[in-house]
């Protein structure tokens, strides 16, 4: 593994502490028990260069009191934003959220905290818990996360409870921060951070580095055991990255504007370190959490190979495109430990699967799904309820494709339509019918809009809901239900065959 020239700062150990936040509106959910995979890359990354660091994963605790207490429940957005404009903690959530930095025993321990943000449900939470954290102790604070990558300059509000942002890749970033804390280098010096310097905004130069320096994940200090669970045969699913980029110009994407370069780890460390989280962390389930397996079909039947001729024995899941699989890609992978592929269907009519720049169709997409099943993989899908220009027609479409498909499929996830800031519809708003973007109240990085010559914004939120009640019923009455109910979270990525 490639070792960074940085400067100096290894020879003061610095302790860090690093937070996972909690998921607002996040129900108890068997896929919340995994451990997070940036944060402990960055624990690993920062252990390697000698500092000392606490992980924790809010999240985790979140889940483990929606099951057992029920005077927890689920909180919405909506009541942080309200802890955040009035600073008034005396409420359900607030309560929860002085437990819990009252669990840190943060004192004069540590040097810097970082939040990993990965969604808006975890950014609000990691926002509640800064501004309390703030109040309690003069440590810095540093966001980052894929969340303040793209839209973390939407939030200049951020500054106001916390000391620094980290855009993209986080590891040589926090090492020189942690050079700039023991005065060695200014803070100019430090890629990728935005911070505040005489009440004016900062953004210093953007820096990638490549794929093959990144950490596997190190999860000591976190609670490993409690991410055992009988639905994954005892096992813990590992997230693991094996590629980084995307071939796909999907119209809704944020990340079109990001890093365009398409990078894959080399087989040897692939194999190197999938061998170590195995033994380590006594689990052979991993879910790939690359943008799609499939995106290097060489790289893929390598990866095949090395899996196989190396008796590796794991079983994973993963992401993929709409593509023809072959017969004899989806055996060897099937051979090599694929137990599930997750697929971006989206929709059943090419008329909107075209507006959003897949390049699939109605029969390709249900070809590639029979195929995956014949091969004794399982499928899993999700689904874009309201997209911009979507009629009842469509819907219908969509529906149809579930009914035709539906004894293919495992899992189906459906997602109401947001337009982000980003996206190419964001930036070309024309192209896709609409007109009138307005950013949501309190989400910068989200846009209401009109129709043109269509529906209002008012009439279009009514319309998303309903289309997302339809495809339920039609699920509800599927074969697909059962799949859902008894695969849901995973039984195929335990440790039986």
């Amino acid at each position: 593994m490639p070792v960074l020239k940085v400067s100096n700062q290894t020879k003061n150990n610095f302790s860090i502490k690093l937070i996972f936040p909690c998921r607002l509106k996040s129900s108890y959910s068997l896929s919340n028990f995994t451990p997070p995979l940036g944060m402990s890359s960055l624990a690993s990354f920062l252990r390697h260069y000698g500092h000392y660091v606490e992980q924790e994963d809010f999240n985790m605790r979140m889940n483990l009191h929606n099951n057992g207490n029920a005077d927890i429940g689920r909180f919405k957005i909506e009541e942080a934003l309200q802890i955040l404009k009035t600073g008034n903690f005396k409420c359900r959530l607030g309560f929860f959220v002085d437990r819990l930095v009252d669990s840190l025993s943060l004192g004069t321990k540590f040097k810097l905290i970082g939040f990993s943000n990965l969604a808006s449900d975890g950014f609000y939470f990691s926002l509640l818990l800064a501004r309390r954290i703030k109040q309690k102790t003069n440590t810095p604070l540093v966001f980052g996360g894929s969340f303040i990558t793209l839209f973390g300059h939407l939030y200049p509000g951020i500054l106001d409870y916390v000391d620094y942002m980290i855009t993209g890749d986080g590891g040589e970033p926090l090492l020189k921060l942690i050079a700039y804390l023991n005065n060695e280098i200014p803070v100019s010096e430090v890629p990728n951070l935005i911070y505040k310097e005489n009440a004016q905004l900062k953004i210093n130069p953007k820096k990638c580095y490549p794929l093959e320096g990144v950490f596997p994940p190190d999860y000591t200090g976190l609670p490993v055991d409690l991410y055992r669970v009988p639905q994954y045969g005892n096992n813990m699913r590992v997230y693991y990255q094996l590629s980084r980029g995307c071939s796909g110009k999907c119209s809704f994407c944020s990340f079109r504007g990001g890093r365009e370069k398409l990078e894959f780890k080399s087989y040897d460390k692939i194999l190197r370190e999938l061998k170590q989280l195995k033994e380590k962390n006594n689990s052979n389930s991993f879910i790939f959490c690359d943008n799609a397996i499939n995106i290097s079909n060489d790289f893929l039947e390598g990866l095949c190979n090395l899996f196989i001729k190396n008796n590796l024995d794991i079983s994973w899941l993963a992401n993929a495109r709409v593509d023809n699989f072959d017969r004899h890609i989806l055996n060897k992978m099937k051979q090599a430990g694929c137990r599930a592929l997750s697929f971006g269907i989206e929709s059943g009519s090419d008329r909107i699967l075209k507006m959003m720049n897949k390049e699939s169709s109605f029969s390709e997409a249900s070809q590639v799904l029979k195929e995956v099943f014949d091969a004794g993989i399982k499928n899993e899908i999700s689904l874009i309820c309201g997209f911009p220009q979507e009629r009842q027609e469509d819907i219908k479409q969509t529906i149809e494709f579930v009914r035709e498909n539906g004894r293919f499929i495992s899992v189906i996830r459906r997602h109401i339509f947001f337009l982000y800031y980003g996206s190419d519809i964001y930036s070309n708003p024309a192209n896709y019918g609409i007109e009138n973007l307005t950013p949501m109240p309190g989400y910068p990085h989200v846009f209401q809009y009109d129709e043109t010559a269509g529906l209002k914004w008012k009439q279009k939120w009514k319309q998303q809901n309903n289309s997302k009640k339809q495809l339920r019923r039609i699920c509800a009455f599927s074969r697909v239900s059962f799949a859902f109910n008894a695969l849901k979270e995973g039984f195929y990525l335990s440790s039986k065959r």
